[in-house]
């Protein structure tokens, strides 16, 4: 009997402990909607978390955009996933060891885009409403000609070298190769003496007047075609020869590569955290999910650190039992 005075009072101070500790975690998740008793609710329902919700998914949310995923963390993790030397060796590979031309891009792009647009026309049709064919033309025609693509690109270049021939001066650049011209076929001669600097400045002013107005009225049908053939040229050659070309071998396109990369990821973060409402996501989702949900979710993060609180429960229990019997 005296052992049983003993025991008896450590095991009923550790159940107590323990069912204590295990109905408190139980009751953070249950019950999930409060109860009512005469049309009284009884206190402490719903549970901890089901009450207070929303207050908790907006406090985990700003954790998470605040502190657990910033600016920074985003610019490491891109930085330190691998993805410069993958994304740099496709493009080495894509750039110099492949025959594919600038046309062969756009065409793929392209006719990619061409069946995307078709599946959107099904789409609308199917609907069975009213529609105009005709607005659905430059979205098939446009956006998949290639020589479109070809052709702006040539109007640009031959209005750029017209723009630059209306800032030269036709006079002065006239007058000046006149003028040098002519002072050496006719040294020596007796013209010498007639075709001084004034004269020829006055002959030239003339045809420098109208070659400026040949080239306004008729330069862009002599220069478009130029610049066209050349333009479908450099679009149809390999990459790898245009680059070649251009003098840009692979340790200068690499390096290029790498520093807009650096660029890139060093603005990535507050970009993403201008354009994504990472804590509102997270509130979100949070608030979106059941309440059975996120119990499971936090017992699967939680479960053995939980259960080891109801243990330490029993523990104290059981000495504040030990304690009782010798106070």
């Amino acid at each position: 009997m005296e052992y049983l005075k003993i025991i008896i009072p450590i095991f009923v101070g550790a159940l107590i402990g323990y069912c204590t500790n295990y109905i408190a975690i139980k009751m953070l998740f249950k019950p999930q909607k409060p109860i009512y008793v005469f049309g009284k609710k009884l206190p402490f329902t719903p549970g901890v978390i089901p009450k207070n919700k929303s207050r908790i998914a907006a406090a985990v949310g700003k954790a998470v955009g605040q502190n657990l995923f910033t600016n920074q963390d985003i610019v490491n993790a891109i930085t330190e996933s691998g993805l410069k030397n993958n994304l740099s060796e496709k493009i080495m590979d894509t750039a110099f060891n492949t025959d594919s031309s600038i046309k062969d891009y756009i065409d793929k792009y392209y006719s990619k885009k061409s069946g995307e647009n078709d599946d959107l026309i099904q789409t609308e049709l199917s609907k069975e409403v009213d529609y105009d064919a005709s607005d659905y033309d430059d979205v098939i025609i446009e956006e998949t000609d290639y020589d479109k693509i070809k052709n702006k690109v040539s109007d640009v270049i031959t209005l750029k070298i017209l723009g630059a021939f209306e800032k030269i001066d036709l006079n002065a650049m006239v007058s000046q190769i006149a003028s040098k011209t002519l002072s050496e076929k006719v040294k020596g001669t007796m013209m010498e003496m007639f075709l001084n600097e004034s004269t020829v400045s006055a002959m030239s002013a003339p045809i420098g007047n109208s070659i400026a107005e040949y080239i306004k009225n008729h330069g862009e049908e002599i220069i478009y075609p130029l610049v066209d053939t050349e333009v479908d040229s450099f679009m149809e050659k390999p990459v790898s020869e245009n680059l070649e070309e251009l003098g840009l071998d692979t340790n200068i396109l690499e390096s290029s590569v790498n520093k807009l990369f650096d660029t890139a990821v060093s603005k990535c973060g507050s970009m993403i955290s201008e354009y994504i409402d990472i804590p509102g996501i997270v509130e979100s989702k949070i608030n979106k999910m059941d309440v059975s949900e996120l119990e499971e979710l936090v017992m699967q993060v939680m479960k053995n650190e939980l259960q080891t609180v109801i243990n330490l429960g029993a523990l104290i229990g059981a000495v504040i039992g030990i304690i009782n019997i010798f106070w």
